[in-house]
């Protein structure tokens, strides 16, 4: 006959709290692997550019004792102070593109002439021609800022995507309406350009 394997109360004990410690290991791994915080990295790069150039001393047009002009008229004016010549530089880096808008805004602390009566007509050079991209429109302020944030109060005039390193030149005019009742009148558009790269 086989004798039976007896074991001692102090061994059985000692394999009961190894076992535990083992077991509360394992437990302690788990939680500590699937437990942990993701990591955040935060990778900023140098995705580009946007340089706004103008000629003059101010960033847009002054509207002083004009007269009410019509579209046909106001398209095609050409003496100094009637348009804005400006250039916006776009340096592409390590991003795909960028994405820029012009925008207007009147100056409302010295700017007496309605949103209505305020013509606005945007060109752009196109292989050495100045091409109409936009108007002539009334300013028509934005209500909420756009997502490249140009700001509420001012009027988006052109949008551009820009997958290049490159310059874009510009003439914005600006003129009374011919419709306009205004007399003394005197206003200042001033030019914005915001845009982000992606």
């Amino acid at each position: 006959m086989r004798q039976k394997c007896k074991f001692s109360k102090s061994f059985l004990c000692f394999l009961f709290i190894i076992c535990m410690v083992l077991l509360c290991l394992i437990i302690m791994g788990f939680i500590g692997f699937f437990g942990r915080k993701k990591k955040v990295v935060d990778d900023r790069v140098d995705g580009g550019n946007i340089v706004l150039k103008y000629a003059s001393e101010f960033d847009g047009i002054r509207i002083s004792k004009a007269i009410p002009t019509s579209d046909i008229v106001g398209v095609e004016r050409a003496e100094e102070g009637d348009f804005l010549d400006f250039a916006v530089d776009t340096t592409i880096n390590e991003a795909a593109g960028i994405d820029y808008e012009v925008s207007v805004a009147k100056d409302k602390k010295t700017c007496n002439i309605s949103d209505d009566d305020i013509r606005v007509y945007l060109e752009k050079e196109i292989s050495g021609t100045y091409t109409s991209v936009f108007g002539p429109e009334s300013l028509v302020p934005l209500k909420s800022k756009t997502k490249l944030n140009s700001k509420v109060g001012s009027m988006v005039i052109y949008s551009v995507n820009k997958t290049k390193t490159s310059t874009d030149n510009y003439r914005l005019r600006v003129w009374l309406s011919d419709k306009s009742l205004v007399v003394d009148n005197y206003c200042e558009i001033v030019v914005f350009v915001n845009g982000k790269a992606k």
